[in-house]
């Protein structure tokens, strides 16, 4: 993913892992947070977690935990969309 970079002249970089997951899904959470301020931390961490791709192909977590519940579909989390992942 491109980040800003404060040592690359043209601006950006890429970076991975999760020190870059971690402030992606603290913004999709206040993102979430501006749609349904009426949800619980419940709400929010079931939508969250239950949009993830990996969640919506195997219906379950990654049971090894290599992937989680895979990347999550804000769109989905929010209840925007409702269509399943193609296959």
């Amino acid at each position: 993913m491109g980040t800003v970079s404060l040592m690359d002249p043209k601006g950006f970089s890429y970076s991975s892992g999760t020190s870059l997951a971690t402030p992606i899904i603290a913004g999709a959470g206040a993102c979430l947070c501006q749609v349904h301020p009426e949800w619980t931390v419940r709400d929010f961490r079931n939508a969250l977690l239950e949009s993830g791709d990996y969640f919506l192909r195997e219906g379950k977590p990654d049971p090894v935990f290599v992937l989680g519940y895979g990347v999550p579909d804000l769109s989905r989390a929010a209840g925007l969309k409702k269509e399943k992942l193609s296959e």
